[in-house]
């Protein structure tokens, strides 16, 4: 359903970027803020998901949406999506007519709706009336799975999801594939497959369902991907490789309170210390002695970025790089994911609302 809104009016501030030629900006400071369109209702009443890929953020919010439909004008309960390029440049937006569970980015976007179903939206190429090929967002199918349940995760045109009996793989319009497990705990993508931690087993599977391999891991394990390796935090952290062997172990100094990856780096978050490593070998690219619990952390290659409550913060090898608080005013302070972008980090909060952050002081002396 198309929507009554113009996706091209996001709003946009940028603070401080242009404010001569030999301006500096320094560490934490705000360089350009954006506001996602997230439909007519108020999102933090009626639900919101978020997911960031490589080149696209989207935001859904459940609700009551005014749109344009084969009918005419009216109002519709269900799920509005709004899709922009990582630079928040407009892309796309639809009305699904059930609210949503579940969201995942492979090929289109993916949701897991109220209804039990797998649902793929996308731009769609169609004959326009004049005869000439336009591009239209349309839902591209629709799937019903028996009692599913979130996460879903996706990889190019397959969509996986937790259902009654195991793990569907939903492609195509239809069921591709279906794997027992008596429960699961965990789903994410591998190498154009899928990884499934059930209890103390962790199993990978290919894009056909067959298994790759199945290794045993701790209770309640900690599973990230990074370089084409899944990463396992117990009592120890390991890399696993392609073929399911453990390549690199390492033994942390205190309690393991959280595994974060980003762009192939995985970040230890202990109680005595933050310790980065890289994910192909293990090898330590930093560690530091602050001690994070965050609400959203982007690892980046110095440093690691995070925001916690109303405050954002850097900590490095050195210890507490910087820290700012969030304006009073701004809406929502509980980030829903953040991603490195050039000299900045990107924080996508609950409210809608993307901040951009300076990673480092500029030198002045380089201007």
């Amino acid at each position: 359903m198309r929507r009554r809104r113009l996706l091209a009016a996001i709003g946009t501030a940028t603070l401080g970027a242009l404010a001569g030629c030999g301006y500096a900006p320094a560490g934490g400071e705000v360089r350009r803020t954006e506001t996602l369109d997230l439909g007519s209702v108020d999102p933090r009443s009626s639900g919101t998901l978020f997911a960031v890929d490589y080149n696209r953020v989207v935001g859904v919010a459940n609700g009551r949406h005014y749109v344009f439909g084969e009918d005419g004008p009216g109002f519709v309960d269900g799920a509005d999506l709004t899709v922009v390029g990582r630079d928040a440049s407009s892309r796309w937006g639809y009305v699904h007519p059930s609210d949503a569970r579940a969201l995942a980015l492979g090929d289109g976007v993916y949701l897991l709706d109220e209804a039990s179903r797998v649902v793929a939206v996308g731009p769609t190429e169609v004959d326009g009336d004049d005869g000439a090929t336009e591009t239209k967002t349309t839902e591209r199918w629709r799937v019903p799975v028996v009692d599913p349940d979130p996460p879903l995760v996706a990889a190019g045109a397959t969509a996986y999801v937790a259902a009654a009996d195991g793990v569907a793989a939903v492609r195509d319009g239809g069921v591709a594939w279906r794997r027992s497990f008596e429960a699961v705990d965990t789903l994410r993508t591998l190498d154009g497959g899928l990884l499934v931690r059930t209890g103390e087993t962790l199993v990978a599977l290919d894009s056909a369902g067959g298994r790759r391999w199945r290794r045993s891991v701790d209770p309640g394990a900690t599973v990230v991907v990074g370089a084409g390796r899944a990463v396992v935090a117990g009592e120890s952290v390991v890399g696993v490789g392609p073929d399911g062997t453990a390549e690199w172990d390492l033994e942390p100094g205190g309690a393991i309170r959280g595994l974060v990856g980003t762009d192939g780096r995985v970040a230890v978050l202990g109680s005595d210390g933050t310790r980065v490593v890289a994910a192909a070998d293990g090898t330590e690219l930093w560690t530091g002695g602050a001690a994070v619990r965050p609400d959203a952390v982007v690892v980046g290659p110095e440093a690691l970025y995070y925001v916690l409550g109303r405050a954002v913060g850097a900590v490095d090898g050195d210890g507490r790089r910087w820290r700012r608080g969030l304006p009073d005013d701004r809406e929502g302070c509980c980030p829903a994911v953040g991603w490195l972008d050039g000299e900045t980090v990107a924080f996508l909060l609950e409210s809608g609302e993307i901040v951009w952050l300076q990673r480092k002081t500029r030198n002045r002396g380089l201007l």
